[in-house]
């Protein structure tokens, strides 16, 4: 109940205007969001409208086709060089290197000569007179040839004059002789068998000794120059001379050497 009608009517008229503007309020809002709607519903058709379509995708180029390139031309074979012909008088070219002169191993023979060095001229001289008047390889041994020939001289004399003493000897005692009372004198009987036998081995022991004499003598003058002839080979074989090697080189039609000397 209000107690003064004219505050209480002011009240209600103010409540009612307070209403009406709420309401007012809440249609205005309701307009303006319906319009704010239709404004960009209109201009979603206009932006699709303004963006420019995507292109499409290029199709694939075809591949090339590959041109038809022609096989390769087959190489030609390299003629074949003619063999020499034999019965014009020439003879295959072949490369084998053809060494002349020193180079090479040496045999146990060889060694021994390098070892033993040349022959002086002193031991040639002494060696070849004690040898020709005493023998018995006595003239190798002062030579330092004793093992090469000095042992033949040495044994072979020995032997070749044993046999000569021997069968002299026998020769000797081989006839028996007594006296004999009738005749007064002496009588001898002599083995023919025996006699010949001795004097064979007589002869042959002389004959020996002589041969081995003669060999002797002319083996001490004249081996010395062999012994140093074959070691200055020797000494140039092994490495302190010179040596000279062909290489044949075959070419077409024809051929070359190449030489070359080492020292």
């Amino acid at each position: 109940m209000c107690l003064q009608p004219r505050i209480c009517g002011f009240a209600r008229r103010l409540s009612a205007l307070v209403v009406v503007a709420a309401v007012a309020t809440c249609a205005i809002a309701a307009r303006s969001a319906t319009a704010a709607e239709s404004q960009a519903t209109a201009a979603e058709p206009a932006t699709a409208a303004a963006q420019p379509m995507p292109e499409p995708m290029p199709e694939p180029m075809p591949a090339p086709e590959a041109a038809a390139q022609p096989a390769p031309e087959a190489m030609p074979m390299p003629e074949p060089v003619p063999a020499p012909d034999a019965a014009a008088g020439q003879s295959p070219v072949r490369p084998a290197p053809l060494p002349i002169g020193g180079g090479g191993p040496l045999s146990q023979y060889e060694r021994e000569i390098l070892e033993r060095g040349p022959i002086s001229a002193g031991a040639y001289v002494a060696g070849g007179l004690l040898g020709t008047w005493m023998g018995f390889g006595v003239g190798h041994a002062v030579q330092g040839r004793y093992d090469e020939a000095g042992l033949i001289f040495s044994f072979g004399q020995a032997a070749g004059l044993g046999m000569l003493m021997v069968g002299v000897i026998n020769l000797s005692t081989s006839s028996r002789c007594f006296s004999d009372p009738a005749s007064g004198g002496f009588t001898c009987e002599t083995n023919r068998s025996d006699e010949n036998l001795w004097t064979g081995l007589a002869i042959s022991g002389g004959v020996l000794y002589g041969l081995l004499r003669i060999w002797e003598i002319a083996d001490l003058w004249s081996g010395p120059a062999r012994h140093n002839a074959e070691y200055r080979r020797i000494q140039a074989k092994a490495g302190g001379g010179w040596s000279l090697s062909l290489l044949p080189v075959p070419l077409p039609g024809g051929g070359m050497a190449v030489a070359g000397v080492r020292f």
